[in-house]
Formats: structure tokens, C-alpha cells, sequence
């Protein structure tokens, strides 16, 4: 049994021949890893459904969580800037104090002044801490009282 070659090969040389068959060979391997990564690609997708179906029929307790979860990214999306955190405001304030930041929070406001985190009652180089609010410090000195504010950036 000998193997006769087609005549379109007939014609070509040994180097052409090995060169077809090479990139035969590519064409193969090549459609072999497309179709093994659709078939991952399709796994990971169902995985990912299972993963849903999952947690959308998880008990009363992991749907408070989901709610949690949907609260907080929608307030997240809510989030309006308001200072500028790639500028911050000048150092010049009077008393030599600066305002770097404020942690809001209703109960327990904390301000940070002068790379130190200060609470209402509490003394910063001689000055009382009076109030806290949203964007603003209002401390007194024996008698002299004066708000350190946060220089805002809005967002429109």
C-alpha cells in the first residue's frame, strides 16, 4: 500500500508540504482551545447561576443580609463627594489649628485636628472642644470661641 499524494500537492515542494501541514496542525489546536474555553466560560456561568438560585433561596435570615447588602450599595451609589481629597484645604487658620477631617456620626462625632482625633469635651493645645457638626468644629479658649470649618467640595 503506498499513499499517492492529491495533485494539488503533486505539484509543491517539500518545504510547502511541511509548512501546509504545520499550520494544519495550528488550525486544529487552535479550534480544540476555543472550544475548551467556551465550555469553561459556560461552567463558570452556571456556577454563577447556582451561586444566585442559592442565596435567592437562602433562609429569612440571609435575606435580611440581602437586604443589608442592597441598602448599602444603593447609598454607596448615593454618595455624593464633598471634599476634595486630592486637594486638601490650605493650612492657614488662625490659632494654629487646622482642621483635617471629620468623623460623622450622631452619637460620637470625632474630629481629626492637627493629625490628632478629638472628641466633644476634649482639649487640643488649650482649646476645648465644644461641638462637632457634619463639616464644621466649634472650640473655645478661655473666653474666645471660634469654628474651625472643612473647605467643601460639591459635586454636581
Amino acid at each position: 500500500m503506498s499513499l499517492t499524494l492529491p495533485p494539488f500537492l503533486m505539484k509543491r515542494s517539500k518545504k510547502e508540504l511541511i509548512q501546509l501541514g504545520i499550520t494544519a496542525v495550528l488550525i486544529i489546536a487552535f479550534i480544540l482551545l476555543v472550544i475548551q474555553g467556551m465550555t469553561k466560560q459556560r461552567a463558570r456561568q452556571l456556577e454563577q447561576k447556582a451561586n444566585l438560585a442559592q442565596v435567592q433561596n437562602a433562609p429569612q435570615e440571609k435575606g435580611q443580609q440581602k437586604k443589608l447588602l442592597l441598602k448599602l450599595s444603593q447609598e454607596i451609589k448615593d454618595l455624593k463627594l464633598k471634599r476634595d481629597p486630592f486637594n486638601p484645604p490650605s493650612r492657614e487658620t488662625a490659632h494654629d489649628l487646622f482642621l483635617n477631617g471629620i468623623v460623622w456620626d450622631k452619637e460620637n462625632p470625632m474630629a481629626i485636628i492637627n493629625d490628632t482625633v478629638v472628641i466633644i469635651g476634649s482639649t487640643i493645645d488649650g482649646n476645648t472642644i465644644m461641638d462637632i457638626t457634619e463639616n464644621s468644629v466649634l472650640l473655645k479658649k478661655d473666653q474666645d470661641t471660634f469654628k474651625l470649618e472643612l473647605k467643601l467640595y460639591y459635586s454636581q
